[in-house]
C-alpha cells in the first residue's frame, strides 16, 4: 500500500477539515493522488444491511462522511489550480461541487446527530456543532467568494495567490481539530 495513503486514511479528518483556499493539506494530499470515498461509500451502505439494526446508523454516519468527503477531499488542489490559471469558466464549473459539499457536509451533521443522541448523552455535541457549523460557513463563504471573483466583482482572492509549501504530512501527530482547521493559534 501507498504509504502517504495509509497517513491519509490515518488523518481523514485532516481532509474534512482542510480549508478549499488555504489549503495546508493540499501539498501532501498532491503526492496522494485519487481516494475512492465513492468506492468506501458503497461498501459501508452494503454492509449496512448486514448489521443489526440498532448499528445501520454507525454505517449510515460513516457512509455520509465518505460521500462528503467524495466531493470535497480534493476541491482545495481544484480550485487553486483553476484560480491560478485565470481559468473562471473551470472555476464556475466547481461551483456545483461547493453547493454539493454543503448538501453533503448537513446530511453528515443529521447522520451524526442521531448516532450522537443514539449512544451518547448531550454533552459534547456543543462541541460538534461548532466544529460543523464552522465548516459549513466555511465553505459557503468560498462558494460566495468565487461567485464573486468570477463575476468580476472582486479582483482576486488572496489566499489562491499564494503559492503552498509543505507544511505537514498526513499522520497521527496531526490529530487535534486546531491543527486540522487552521496552521493558526485558535
Amino acid at each position: 500500500m501507498n504509504k502517504d495513503l495509509l497517513h491519509a486514511s490515518v488523518s481523514s479528518k485532516s481532509l474534512f477539515y482542510n480549508d478549499p483556499f488555504l489549503g495546508w493539506k493540499d501539498f501532501a494530499l498532491e503526492k496522494v493522488g485519487f481516494i475512492d470515498y465513492g468506492a468506501a461509500k458503497d461498501k459501508l451502505q452494503k454492509a449496512k444491511g448486514m448489521v443489526a439494526k440498532e448499528f445501520r446508523s454507525l454505517f449510515e454516519k460513516e457512509a455520509a462522511l465518505c460521500s462528503f468527503l467524495e466531493r470535497k477531499y480534493d476541491l482545495g488542489i481544484k480550485t487553486r489550480a483553476f484560480y491560478q490559471k485565470r481559468d473562471k469558466e473551470g472555476l464556475r464549473g466547481l461551483l456545483p461541487a461547493y453547493r454539493e459539499c454543503e448538501k453533503r457536509l448537513a446530511l453528515f451533521e443529521k447522520k451524526f446527530r442521531k448516532e450522537w443522541f443514539l449512544f451518547n448523552r448531550p454533552y459534547g455535541w456543543d462541541i460538534q456543532t461548532i466544529r460543523l457549523g464552522g465548516l459549513a460557513l466555511r465553505i459557503k463563504e468560498c462558494r460566495e467568494r468565487l461567485s464573486l471573483y468570477i463575476d468580476g466583482k472582486i479582483e482576486r482572492i488572496d489566499e489562491l495567490e499564494e503559492n503552498l509549501l509543505p507544511y505537514a504530512p498526513f499522520d497521527s501527530a496531526f490529530n487535534m481539530y486546531s491543527g486540522f482547521v487552521s496552521v493558526r493559534n485558535l
